[in-house]
């Protein structure tokens, strides 16, 4: 989450502010990013409620020091809504991901073009129906698909009807 985006990982730390009237906490944080080969720092703020967490994005500036800083931190747009996830669904929810993740050159049925590799650009899954969309690529060429899975008591997971 959220679905559609460049993958962007990292560790971030920063300051969890109290709740507002609305309920609503916000996260001011300097998040040591890693997205396509590259690695950048910068702030990440996002407002947290009791039904989803809400990132901020807006136009960035290197402060000085090679961190990018939102230049108006006070008047981003929150437009990337994320839902909570009830933590009984977290083990699987990160089971099947990773799943996917390392096996998508075995699950794709197509092969990638021009000596690429399949990446997952993004998995979206219910826990409920057990059924998933995935967006993955190769820098060529991008597709998307649908599929079941299972997981065993082992947490073994199976992929079906990959379409």
């Amino acid at each position: 989450m959220p679905a559609e985006k460049d993958s962007k990982v990292g560790l971030f730390e920063g300051i969890i502010m109290s709740a507002n009237a609305e309920g609503v906490r916000k996260v001011d944080a300097i998040w040591q990013t890693r997205a396509e080969g590259m690695e950048t720092s910068e702030q990440l703020i996002v407002n947290i409620s009791s039904d989803k967490a809400e990132v901020g994005f807006g136009e960035m500036v290197d402060r000085g020091d090679g961190t990018y800083v939102y230049k108006t931190p006070n008047a981003i747009p929150y437009f990337s809504s994320i839902p909570v996830v009830p933590c009984e669904e977290l083990n699987e929810r990160i089971t099947v991901e990773q799943y996917i993740r390392k096996n998508i050159s075995t699950i794709a049925s197509a092969k990638a073009t021009l000596g690429g590799t399949w990446y997952v650009a993004s998995v979206l899954f219910d826990v409920v129906s057990n059924k998933g969309t995935i967006s993955y690529e190769d820098g060529h060429s991008q597709k998307k698909a649908t599929f079941d899975y299972s997981v065993d008591t082992e947490n073994n997971v199976t992929i079906t009807n990959f379409k």
